[in-house]
C-alpha cells in the first residue's frame, strides 16, 4: 500500500512539471552551460557547451556589459559585433573588449522562434588576465646586416628586441620595436662573428610583458674587403659602369668619364671578366 502511494505521488508529480517546461505548449529550449573565456596575447575566446539537439541546428547570440554599462547605463547589455545567432559553440569578443575593465558576459541559444534562458559567465572577465607568450622571432643576415622579422600580433604590441655579439663579456643592445609585418634591421655584423637575438612582447594597455624568446643566432662569414669590394662595385657610378657593358659604348669623354683599360682589351674581354665571380685586375686581357 506504502508503495502503490509513492508510485502514485511520482506520477502525479511528473505531470506536475510538465507545464513547467512548456511556454505556450512549447517545450523551452536548454541553455548553454560551462562558459569561460579563453585569453592569449589580446585575443579573447568565449566558450561554450552546445545545446546537443539531434538533427537540428541551434544558433547562439552573445552580449557583453562593461562596467560603463554596468555602472552609468542601468546595467544594459549590447550584442556581440561578431556573434549574433552564430552555429558555433564560442565567439571571438576581442573587439567588444576594449578596456580594462571587468566584463560581464551572457549567450543564449536560439531554434526557430524558442529561446534558451541566458547563460552568464560566473566571474567577470579582465583583459589584463590575457596570457602573453614570447613573440615568434625570424633572424637572418643581408651582406653584413643583421635583420629581425617579428609575428604580426595586432596594434596593442610592442617589442623589447636584445641583441649581442656572442663572446665572452659581450654588450647586450635593446632596440623597442613596433610590428609592421616588415622586416627590420638591427646593427651592422663583423665578419667572422656570431650575433645572436632575442625579443619580449609589451602591452602598454595592462602594462604587462612576456618573457623573451629563446635566443636564435646567426654568424657572418666571409671578410670586411669582400664587402668593400660588393659594395664598391655596386656603388659605380653609372657613367662608369656603362663602359663595363658592350652594349652600352663608353660616353663622349666631354660627357662624362670613359673607363680606361689596357690596348688590346675589347668588348669581349669586358664582358668575360664583368660576368666573372671574382673582380680581375684589369692589367692585362
Amino acid at each position: 500500500m506504502v508503495l502503490e502511494d509513492i508510485c502514485t505521488s511520482l506520477v502525479l508529480w511528473f505531470f506536475a512539471l510538465i507545464p513547467c517546461l512548456l511556454t505556450d505548449g512549447v517545450a523551452i529550449l536548454p541553455a548553454p552551460s560551462n562558459l569561460s573565456v579563453h585569453s592569449a596575447n589580446m585575443k579573447h575566446l568565449l566558450v561554450w557547451s552546445p545545446v546537443a539537439l539531434p538533427g537540428e541546428t541551434v544558433y547562439y547570440s552573445v552580449q557583453y556589459q562593461g562596467e560603463y554599462e554596468s555602472l552609468y547605463r542601468s546595467h544594459v547589455w549590447i550584442p556581440s559585433s561578431l556573434c549574433s545567432l552564430t552555429e558555433r559553440p564560442q565567439c571571438d569578443v576581442s573587439d567588444d573588449i576594449t578596456a580594462t575593465v571587468p566584463y560581464n558576459l551572457r549567450v543564449r541559444a536560439t531554434l526557430g522562434s524558442r529561446t534558451s534562458a541566458w547563460s552568464t559567465l560566473k566571474q567577470p572577465f579582465n583583459r589584463n588576465s590575457t596570457v602573453l607568450t614570447p613573440p615568434v622571432v625570424a633572424i637572418s643576415k643581408d651582406g653584413f646586416h643583421l635583420v629581425i622579422e617579428l609575428e604580426d600580433l595586432g596594434p596593442h604590441f610592442e617589442f623589447l628586441v636584445a641583441y649581442w655579439r656572442r663572446e665572452p663579456g659581450a654588450k647586450e643592445h635593446l632596440k623597442v620595436l613596433r610590428n609592421e609585418g616588415v622586416p627590420v634591421h638591427l646593427a651592422t655584423m663583423e665578419p667572422g662573428a656570431a650575433y645572436c637575438v632575442k625579443a619580449q612582447t609589451f602591452v602598454k594597455a595592462i602594462q604587462r610583458h612576456s618573457a623573451f624568446s629563446q635566443p636564435e643566432c646567426v654568424e657572418v662569414r666571409g671578410t670586411r674587403q669582400e664587402h668593400t669590394v660588393r659594395h664598391t662595385l655596386f656603388s659605380v657610378p653609372t657613367q662608369l659602369r656603362s663602359g663595363l657593358f658592350p652594349s652600352s659604348p663608353p660616353p663622349h669623354p666631354a660627357r662624362g668619364l670613359a673607363l680606361r683599360l689596357p690596348p688590346g682589351c675589347g668588348a669581349k674581354e669586358r664582358l668575360s671578366r664583368w660576368r666573372s665571380p671574382c673582380l680581375h685586375s684589369w692589367a692585362s686581357c
